[in-house]
């Protein structure tokens, strides 16, 4: 068996074959940022909760909308006059 050298010429795109110290600092260059990963963790959240939203806006809205017609139907069967 052939011993592990201490240096490890890492697989990046820049700067071409750079030098690691150890092969844990070769897997510490491709694993992603925390900041990149929260992000990519919490897209779906974010999609799902705005997805949510607008959906209960139109049906909010969709609500008053039928409860205005409704009024105004039944205020035109009482007065005729109070027809807006």
């Amino acid at each position: 068996m052939r011993p592990v050298p201490d240096t490890i010429i890492c697989q990046t795109s820049f700067p071409k074959h750079r030098a690691c110290s150890t092969v844990s600092e070769r897997h510490m260059i491709n694993r992603p940022s925390p900041i990149r990963l929260a992000s990519r963790l919490a897209m779906p959240g974010i999609t799902v909760t705005l997805f949510v939203l607008v959906m209960s806006t139109f049906v909010v809205g969709l609500v008053l909308w039928k409860a205005l017609d409704a009024r105004r139907t039944a205020l035109s069967r009482v007065n005729p006059m109070c027809a807006i």
